[in-house]
């Protein structure tokens, strides 16, 4: 065996590039899932016979061809489509199942990053019919913050980030993520002073 310093270090820096590569590549990843969710994607023909469903810049977001575009439209309305997004979203998050492997430290920050700064209008429906959205905790977490029917989450908070507390179900608990007070009007603030 050839120990080296010279060979050791290039060894050393070629993993170091290597690993900057997969990190790009996950980003770019990343990127990808969130800003094309299921409500974004459509049916397109592929050629003769053959439909997909795609997302808006035409790359099919399932792994089926279908000879009708009927069979495609049905199969994009399919929720198993939704559900395996939301898998794949869970563990960008943190939500590690058996399936799939935790997050290293250096992805989870590139996944805090990239949530920091998605647009906090991109919001999904789980296979539960709630409202979610990608939000980061007061940590600095990524974690999914998710709304019941009524567009309230377990804290009572709205998801404007106002409280309301006839729908705080958890009273004795804050919540994690960021939240707005409702603000003062002018002239209850002129009558405080």
């Amino acid at each position: 065996m050839d120990t080296h310093p010279d060979l050791i270090e290039n060894a050393e820096a070629r993993r170091r590039r290597i690993r900057a590569g997969q990190l790009a590549a996950f980003e770019k990843s990343l990127r990808d899932h969130l800003n094309n969710p299921p409500a974004t994607w459509s049916v397109a023909k592929k050629g003769d016979r053959c439909w997909a469903v795609v997302d808006v810049h035409g790359t099919p977001r399932t792994a089926g061809r279908y000879t009708t575009k009927r069979a495609a439209t049905e199969a994009r309305h399919d929720r198993q489509h939704d559900a395996q997004w939301q898998d794949r979203t869970n563990w960008y998050l943190g939500c590690v199942d058996a399936r799939s492997r935790p997050l290293e430290p250096d992805e989870t920050a590139i996944v805090a990053q990239v949530v920091s700064e998605v647009d906090t209008d991109l919001e999904w429906v789980d296979h539960h019919g709630l409202v979610c959205r990608a939000e980061l905790t007061h940590t600095g977490t990524p974690a999914i913050h998710t709304f019941d029917e009524h567009g309230f989450d377990v804290w009572g908070y709205v998801r404007d980030g106002h409280y309301a507390s006839a729908y705080d179900r958890a009273p004795l608990q804050a919540s994690p993520f960021p939240v707005r007070d409702e603000p003062v009007p002018a002239d209850a603030r002129a009558s405080q002073e």
